[in-house]
């Protein structure tokens, strides 16, 4: 698989699956579609790449979001999705309409927090103990941010976005607000 594609697995369900499987073959926007399951029902598990740079998951890997439910429906995208701040989706939903993406938010759930120390979203507090384990935070450095990006295939500005972000809660949490 090329460096520059992602790899998706998907439901596809419906009345017309035949035609949305060949629509889906015919777009020159997607790769190596593999249809995975097919039960009889109006259920199809598929697989398929496509440009890494032009999906908004690839885009919500830079900014730390994970991705609970995502939905094609009524000529919408639907998703329900985890952010590590207010902040952070504020500035993928500038991301979005940047590239002229229609965005509606329904809703915004504050997950309170129990403790006072700071909290690193997962990807945040792996990205911190494997850059602290490599040594990037060593002097002379023992890693960098490109050996750090390789590690979680992504991108050298989404590993120092994240361990921005980390920093920032680090600091916040500890000698903060």
């Amino acid at each position: 698989m090329a460096s520059d594609r992602s790899r998706l697995h998907f439901w596809a369900n419906g009345s017309d699956l035949d035609g949305f499987e060949r629509d889906l073959r015919g777009d020159d926007s997607v790769f190596g579609v593999v249809q995975l399951d097919d039960d009889g029902s109006e259920d199809r598990l598929y697989s398929a790449q496509v440009d890494a740079t032009a999906t908004v998951t690839a885009a919500g890997e830079e900014f730390d979001a994970t991705w609970l439910t995502v939905q094609y429906a009524d000529d919408w995208w639907h998703t329900e999705s985890r952010f590590p701040d207010m902040d952070t989706l504020d500035q993928y939903r500038t991301w979005l309409t940047d590239r002229d993406a229609s965005v509606q938010v329904d809703n915004v759930y504050v997950e309170e927090m129990e403790n006072e120390g700071p909290d690193l979203t997962r990807r945040q507090r792996e990205t911190v103990i494997l850059a602290y384990e490599k040594g990037f935070f060593e002097v002379p450095r023992n890693a960098t941010l490109t050996d750090l990006a390789e590690e979680f295939d992504v991108s050298e500005q989404a590993i120092s976005q994240r361990l921005r972000r980390a920093y920032s809660r680090l600091v916040a949490g500890n000698y903060g607000e």
